[in-house]
Order: structure tokens, then C-alpha cells, then sequence
């Protein structure tokens, strides 16, 4: 006889891309979309033609189910869900489902062959890849030899000043004669030459067909690193990068174990001192800064030295790499604020410094969403006889619980359709008849018929009489 909606407010700012998971057949499938500043677990979604967050589409017949396939914006995809109709047993639509899983991870593998690519960090360090089934991009830099392009390419943030090597030599792993150039800039099509080699040091196969780019850096800059064939060749690469300077010189890393998060739980920190010059250092100071927005927050442990004193001489000599821990323990509180928690690290030294670190970020992603569950109870009979009959009232009980992981305020209920003749029940008297851990987390200070927050996972219920004349009787029975 009745229908009912909700509403609510949430504080914050949702902060995801995806639509909803499961959906009527129960599949889903794990991958990547991206938000501001990060990337983020998202869903692959095999759904009925409407999804339990009110999404849904026109283009699709009710015995459809339409596969959302949200791509992500790195490079090897459009921004956006792309929505494709099928009518196609469950069992088949799994297997498509996995089939189109291994194309994506094929794609996403090639993240490198478009600008500004792969991001690569720390003071030194190596990887291995092809450039087999690179493709050309519009506007990509030209390399030696002519010939299609099958560039590669890598991103490096210098985490202290000094002079970067980087390089493709290896008479092991690189197998084809490279080409090397590196860049400042931030678009393929207006980046700035800063080195370039074709021929320099050892391939499996030729002793000076691999490529060395040597050049001075800025703490601080991004440089793009473009590796390529001469005259169009293909193979595996090894790519390696390292950092040196001379006099007192410290590069201080700080990464997060946690690139999102969307519930309570612990941030690991590493901090990581490399003394890339040729002076020891003395009386090593380390202070965090620890922000979310423009609240500053503190740690809940560390900064706490871990190793690198090879030597147990309490100096970082040259070439040696300490590195530190700490903790930060996300509350509920930072959940509903939303948006990025960012840890910086300080260091001193007896002749360096102060030198801070990029920030380590962990998004918080803010999924809000609510349930409800409406029922009827017969709360007067006058003649006893189990139905509604004039003057008899209905009580209808609205149970909302907060199922996202965002707390909610100002949570309401109001009826949508109703077809009795007695005017429309106005739902009030709420009540808390959830309450999960933490305990004591849900509150109400608003007026009737207002929940003031309800934190996730409780559940808050608002009532509402009826009161059944006779029009209803002739009209309904």
C-alpha cells in the first residue's frame, strides 16, 4: 500500500569514480579506477538493469544484465563507465567476465608505453620491461634511427639535488639496441631535451648498444625518462637509475603502505635517509609533520630508528641508508573528514639540511550509503479479526541503517507514494535500535522526526500511525 524514500547529509567529499558491486547475479571483479591525486580499488560489475545505489540504465532490457566497465584515466583508457548490454546465462557471463579481466590486466601492464607513464623512486633502483607492444602516442618526441616509435616511459621525483645516472645496460637482460632521452615537462608534446644517448655501454649481444643519460637534477623536480629502439627495434630492457653527489648530501624518502583507505585502521610509515654524498653525517634530527586537510594530526608511534648503522657508529657515512618507522592509527573521525592524509618527514644533520621529504599520501575514500527496511504492524483490532478495518491504526516502522562507512546527519524518512484516504503518515519518534562497535558512536540532538548521526553499521527506526477509516475499507478491501 505504501512506498518510502530517504535522505541524509553526509560531511565530506565522496571521493570515488565506480558504481556499485555484486548486483543481481553476485559477480564482481576487482580493479583499478582513479581518483584526484591516487589510485583506488574499484568494481567490475556483471548488475541487474538497476543497482542498490539507485543507478541505472535505460539502454538495457529488464532480462539484460549490463556490464559496467569503468576505465581509468592513466593513460590506456577513456575517463568514465563505458555500458554494454548482454542477455547471457550467469555461468557465461563469468567467463567473458574473466576473459575481459585478462585483457584489462594485459593493458594495464603497457601503463609505460603512454605518457607520463611508470613513476619510478628512491635514490637507486631497477626494473625490467618490453617495449614489444609499445604504440605510437601523438605529439611523442622523436628518437635516433627514424622508425615507429615503441617508447616507454618513467617518471622520477629527485628526492635531493644532485647528478642522476640513468641507464638500459645490462649484458643479461637488455637484448636490443636502446635509445635513451630524458625530459623536463609535463606534456608529451611540450617536453625539454636534458639528455640523450643512443650508444654507450653493454647488451646481450653488442658491448655499446645499450643507453646512459647523465645529468644534473633539482630536489624536488620530476624528470621524464623515454626508452625506445633505434630505428624502430623492440625487446627487453633492463632500466636502472641511481643518485650521487659530492660534498654533504641527504635524500630523504617517506612512503605509506597505505594508498587508500576507507575504514579505521593503521597507516605504516617509512622513512628512509640515504647519504648520497661524500661527507659522514652527525647528530641526525627527525620530525614528522602529520596533516589531513588543514587539521594537523599526530602520530601513534615513531618516528623510530630501524637499521642502516652497518658500522654502529651512530654516523650516516657515506653510502649508507638508515631508515625509520612510524605509525598513524585511522579513526572514524578521519573517515568522515575525507580527503588525504599527508606525512612529511624533516631531517638535520650536523652539515645538511633541514631537508623534507614528498609527502606520503593515503587517500581516504568515502563510500556513504544507507538501507532501509519498512514493515507494518496492526497495532489496534478493534473486532480482533487480524485485518484492518475502520478505526483500527497501522504502525509502520522504518529501519535505516548506515551501511556505507561515512557518518551520516540529519537522516529522515518521508513517504513517497501512499493510497490511503486518511492522509499520508509523517514518520517521527526515531530510535536507535542498532548500535555496533564502538558503542555509543550514534547520537541524536535534532528535532523529531530527525536523526542527528548515525555512525556505520547502526541502525536508527522512525514510526508512523495510521489510522484506517472507511473509505479505505470500501476502496482497498
Amino acid at each position: 500500500m505504501t512506498a518510502a524514500t530517504y535522505d541524509y547529509d553526509h560531511p565530506g567529499t565522496i571521493r570515488r569514480k565506480s558504481a556499485w558491486t555484486g548486483g543481481a547475479n553476485g559477480l564482481s571483479l576487482l580493479f583499478s579506477v582513479e581518483i584526484p591525486g591516487c589510485s583506488e580499488p574499484g568494481y567490475l560489475d556483471v548488475t541487474s538493469a538497476a543497482g542498490p545505489d539507485g543507478h541505472n540504465s535505460s539502454v538495457c532490457s529488464s532480462d539484460e544484465v549490463i556490464l559496467f566497465v569503468v576505465w581509468g584515466t592513466n593513460g590506456w583508457g577513456s575517463d568514465g563507465p563505458q555500458v554494454m548490454c548482454l542477455r547471457m546465462p550467469v555461468r557465461l557471463a563469468l567467463f567473458f567476465l574473466v576473459l575481459l579481466a585478462c585483457q584489462l590486466e594485459a593493458r594495464a601492464l603497457l601503463a609505460s608505453d603512454m605518457f607520463p607513464g611508470t613513476t619510478i623512486s628512491g635514490v637507486s633502483g631497477s626494473l625490467v620491461a618490453s617495449n614489444a607492444t609499445a604504440t605510437p602516442e601523438s605529439g611523442e618526441p622523436l628518437t635516433y634511427g627514424g622508425g615507429t616509435l615503441n617508447s616507454m616511459w618513467y617518471s622520477w621525483t629527485a628526492p635531493a639535488s644532485g647528478t642522476l645516472t640513468v641507464e638500459t645496460c645490462s649484458a643479461a637482460l637488455t637484448d636490443f639496441d636502446t635509445t635513451l632521452k630524458t625530459y623536463s615537462g609535463t606534456a608529451v608534446n611540450g617536453l625539454t631535451e636534458l639528455a640523450t644517448n643512443d650508444d654507450a655501454c653493454a647488451t646481450t649481444f653488442n658491448s655499446t648498444f645499450a643507453s646512459r643519460n647523465t645529468l644534473a637534477v633539482t630536489a624536488g623536480s620530476t624528470y621524464r625518462i623515454q626508452v625506445d629502439g633505434y630505428a624502430g627495434k623492440t625487446g627487453t630492457f633492463q632500466l636502472s637509475w641511481s643518485l650521487s653527489a659530492s660534498g654533504a648530501s641527504l635524500a630523504v624518502i617517506k612512503s605509506a603502505d597505505q594508498a587508500v583507505m576507507s575504514a579505521p585502521g593503521t597507516i605504516t610509515y617509512t622513512i628512509t635517509l640515504a647519504n648520497i654524498g661524500t661527507q659522514n653525517l652527525r647528530n641526525v634530527a627527525v620530525t614528522d609533520q602529520l596533516i589531513q586537510g588543514a587539521n594537523s594530526l599526530s602520530l601513534t608511534s615513531g618516528p623510530t630508528y630501524a637499521s642502516g648503522d652497518s658500522n654502529s657508529n651512530n654516523r650516516l657515512d657515506t653510502g649508507e641508508t638508515w631508515t625509520y618507522a612510524a605509525t598513524y592509527a585511522v579513526t572514524q573521525a578521519n573517515v568522515d573528514d575525507g580527503g588525504l592524509i599527508q606525512n612529511t618527514v624533516t631531517v638535520n644533520t650536523n652539515r645538511t639540511g633541514p631537508d623534507t621529504s614528498a609527502p606520503a599520501v593515503t587517500a581516504i575514500l568515502q563510500l556513504p550509503a544507507l538501507s532501509i527496511i519498512k514493515t507494518a504492524l496492526l497495532l489496534t483490532d478493534l473486532n480482533s479479526d487480524g485485518l484492518a478495518g475502520a478505526g483500527d491504526v497501522v504502525r509502520y516502522t522504518y529501519a535505516v541503517t548506515n551501511s556505507g562507512n561515512v557518518t551520516v546527519g540529519g537522516v529522515t524518512v518521508a513517504e513517497t507514494s501512499f493510497n490511503g484516504s486518511n492522509g499520508t503518515p509523517v514518520p517521527g519518534t526515531e530510535t536507535l535500535t542498532g548500535d555496533v562497535a564502538p558503542l555509543g558512536d550514534s547520537t541524536d540532538t535534532a528535532g523529531a522526526g530527525i536523526w542527528g548521526s548515525l555512525a556505520p553499521g547502526d541502525t536508527v527506526s522512525f514510526t508512523a500511525d495510521y489510522a484506517v477509516n472507511q473509505q479505505d475499507v470500501d476502496q482497498l478491501q
